[in-house]
């Protein structure tokens, strides 16, 4: 059967008569659950509920989550941004502890980045002792992939 415009416009009309989708009956994600329940789990937090806790009341009521997760999301979408995270972490911060316990700190100290830290000390080759033999050169190798080498005795 050809498609024509005649049946193109109907399906178009069908289409156009079908009545949205009831939102409540609308599946979600995880991530989409727990941006839809932010106020609740950051007040929650507010009164005292660890990480742990909020996450265990969110599971036994059907949505499964970590605690990590959670705090993960709370922080995304809090506007801390991976630049704050990161420098928290340079600092001695970490990353936030899933329990909602605070982390030791190191007393305000910056943990030394790549470019402060000395690099290893090279050991030193020893010098060439004489009478010790040399080794030989490598054979040459030309374009294409042949080598050419000496001639063993059999």
């Amino acid at each position: 059967m050809a498609l024509t415009v005649a049946i193109v416009d109907a399906i178009r009309a069908d289409l156009a008569a079908v009545p949205p989708k009831d939102e409540s009956a609308r599946e979600v994600t995880r991530l989409e659950a727990i941006a839809r329940m932010r106020g609740e789990v950051m007040a929650l937090r507010e009164g005292g509920y660890t990480w742990q806790e909020i996450a265990e009341m969110m599971s036994s009521k059907g949505c499964r989550v970590t605690a990590a997760t959670l705090s993960t999301e709370m922080l995304r979408k809090s506007g801390a941004s991976k630049t704050k995270l990161r420098n928290r972490r340079a600092r001695g911060g970490g990353a936030p502890d899933p329990n909602g316990d605070a982390k030791p700190t190191t007393g305000g100290k910056r943990a030394p980045t790549v470019k402060e830290t000395p690099p290893p000390a090279r050991p030193v080759p020893e010098a060439k002792k004489e009478g010790s033999p040399q080794p030989k050169a490598a054979p040459e190798v030309t374009p294409g992939g042949f080598v050419v080498r000496e001639d063993s005795e059999i």
